[in-house]
């Protein structure tokens, strides 16, 4: 039997037997944006490898703000940390990208790793990869503009929904970089007076690729690099998903 070819990096990474053990009790999801994938302190009951979309990691500020910590999209998974035994998820994960994948409840996934030295190892890689994106993630508020950050923003959610055109306001954007929506509004007007974005009624169209990738920072590059490294997907034919 051929194959399945995922686009999710963790998924993509596993050898065909090992991909088998999980394959058996993944039950196929979907999620709008706003939807909840993990409370804060809650229990981590699944695991979802996400084949298109971006799931958004909040830290809720005492001021009742909030600001995103990191991205995670097709290049990882969401509550991958329930797989090395974590019992609650420290930072409420939300839909920021519509989106579709796979999830396993994560008493199933922890009887799989137990008897697959691959997907422990994938495990590692995986969490590991978040570290990477989250690392990353400080770094780039504290060194790059708003303009960087917005541009690298609209790439990583058309390369998370593997599409030029999706569902995203600029409140959603300001909300998740911490700033005002006027300052992203400035940024959004700039990008697309140069022809590189479109925007209309909540949806974003990426006009021109190559020069928002030229606005942006270097930070997509580098996660893409991470991502290459720690999860390269087995075997020649296994496609390769996206970073943001």
């Amino acid at each position: 039997m051929s194959r399945r070819m995922y686009r999710n990096r963790c998924l993509a990474f596993l050898p065909d037997a090992d991909l088998e053990r999980l394959e058996q009790r993944l039950t196929p999801v979907s999620y709008e944006i706003g939807d909840v994938l993990l409370q804060a302190d809650s229990p981590i009951d699944r695991i979802v490898f996400l084949e298109r979309g971006l799931v958004s990691y909040v830290t809720r500020m005492d001021d009742g703000t909030s600001v995103e910590s990191l991205t995670i999209g097709p290049d990882s998974a969401i509550g991958l940390m329930g797989g090395v035994g974590a019992p609650r998820a420290l930072r409420e994960a939300v839909m920021h990208v519509e989106g579709n994948g796979f999830a396993i409840a994560t008493k199933d996934y922890l009887e799989a790793a137990e008897a697959s030295p691959a997907i422990r190892d994938m495990t590692v890689r995986a969490n590991t990869v978040t570290t990477a994106k989250l690392l990353q993630s400080v770094a780039c508020n504290a060194k790059h503009s708003l303009e960087q950050r917005f541009a690298r923003r609209i790439l990583a959610c058309s390369d998370a929904s593997d599409a030029k055109r999706f569902a995203l306001t600029q409140e959603q954007i300001a909300d998740t970089l911490g700033v005002r929506r006027t300052s992203v509004t400035a940024a959004a007007r700039a990008l697309r007076d140069e022809g590189l974005i479109a925007y209309r009624h909540g949806r974003i169209w990426v006009e021109n690729l190559a020069g928002l990738e030229l606005r942006a920072c270097g930070c997509r590059a580098a996660i893409r690099a991470e991502v290459d490294t720690l999860l390269p997907p087995h075997g020649a034919g296994a496609p390769k998903a996206k970073a943001g």
